[in-house]
């Protein structure tokens, strides 16, 4: 109801995505702001400052004044317990009705991860900078949320960057040789309103085997912008969401496939794997096929080079795995995982495609092709 209160609870660091509960505030006071103007918006944190926290708190000042209350624990805003019943928020000195109640737990790696004992006290999974390799269980990489590498946040930008490393560091192991001392990138877009948005960006290094940010490389949106600016910072936002959507398909493309016939076709089923490792499904889709597979790690591990094929066949070496993303692959001398079933042959003949159909298949240029050994074996 117009007036109603909104109560949301950011849990203690770390947590992936650092600054989405106050995006989420900003955007939320925008809606109430034009469909419900009485109503507020409560933020009770579990930490003393947040990411992109002059940013934010100016930007409520200026699109959304006195309708977003941020409380630190220091002054009451610790969470001690939730009412469902009466969706009542408690904290260790007040007692909050809200309408709509976003309480967000505290975070750590998923159960996989911590089954396959890379995952310490602190309830994250600790990794070299270097390899992005357990410093617990050795062969075993973690990329992506569940990981601690050092000063890197947990975001998909941070992922998309890890697996890219982790994939040159074990093709690296693989052959023998010694890594390459990495360099990645981390960058985020926050949202206060549809037209009104700022950044942050980072450059991590790393030294003794854990990232640290490098000094003067990195920063943030500057306070004094105008309007104008943060306009385009939105406008920025876009075209990075739609410039990474088609990388994306355009990564998850695989090549065309001779039927025998004269004509091609697209995969479809389980595509065949080295013995170990799940076989990764496409899905069929209006001219391209979708991948998915055992987890996000081989999204990545994929599209980056030809020689990345030798460390796809780490799957043959129960010794070596990869866990992204709290998933997980079985851990060293376990039983492997049963392959998938294949897809029994169909009954009816293959359908010739029209001519120009068919050479606009065989034309296009793939982003990621199968080694010729593995293309004859799939056919």
């Amino acid at each position: 109801p117009d007036g109603g209160l909104v109560v949301i609870a950011p849990p203690a660091n770390p947590f992936r995505c650092p600054p989405g509960p106050y995006e989420r505030a900003s955007l939320i006071a925008h809606y109430l702001s034009v469909n419900k103007p009485a109503s507020k918006i409560l933020i009770l944190d579990a930490k003393e400052d947040f990411s992109k926290q002059p940013l934010f708190r100016q930007a409520w000042e200026t699109l959304y004044p006195g309708m977003i209350e941020w409380i630190p624990p220091s002054m009451g805003g610790r969470v001690a317990g939730v009412e469902p019943d009466t969706m009542t928020v408690v904290t260790d000195f007040n007692r909050h009705e809200a309408a709509v109640a976003n309480i967000i737990p505290p975070q750590r790696a998923a159960s996989i991860a911590r089954a396959a004992g890379v995952v310490d006290e602190t309830g994250w999974c600790p990794v070299s900078g270097l390899t992005f390799e357990s410093d617990l269980v050795p062969g075993i990489h973690v990329v992506g949320d569940a990981c601690f590498p050092g000063a890197m946040p947990k975001s998909a930008f941070a992922a998309n960057a890890q697996a890219k490393v982790a994939a040159m560091a074990i093709d690296a192991l693989l052959r023998g040789q010694e890594p390459a001392s990495p360099k990645l990138l981390n960058t985020c877009y926050s949202l206060a309103a549809p037209d009104y948005a700022f950044t942050v960006a980072g450059v991590y290094g790393e030294a003794e085997g854990k990232l640290f940010e490098l000094a003067d490389a990195g920063g943030v949106s500057p306070l004094e912008a105008d309007a104008a600016v943060r306009a385009e910072c939105e406008k920025a936002d876009a075209a990075e969401a739609r410039a990474v959507a088609a990388e994306t398909v355009a990564r998850h493309q695989f090549p065309p496939e001779s039927t025998g016939h004269g004509t091609t076709r697209r995969r479809r089923g389980n595509a065949k794997l080295q013995p170990g490792l799940r076989a990764i499904r496409t899905v069929p889709g209006p001219r391209r096929s979708m991948v998915r597979g055992i987890s996000r790690t081989f999204r990545f591990l994929m599209p980056l080079r030809p020689s990345i094929h030798r460390s796809l066949r780490l799957a043959a070496s129960p010794s070596r795995k990869v866990v992204c993303s709290s998933i997980t692959t079985t851990q060293r001398n376990q039983p492997q995982p049963r392959p998938c079933p294949q897809r029994a042959p169909r009954s009816k003949p293959s359908i010739r495609k029209p001519a120009l159909a068919s050479h606009r298949l065989a034309t296009r240029t793939p982003v990621y092709s199968l080694p010729p050994s593995r293309r004859s074996a799939t056919r």
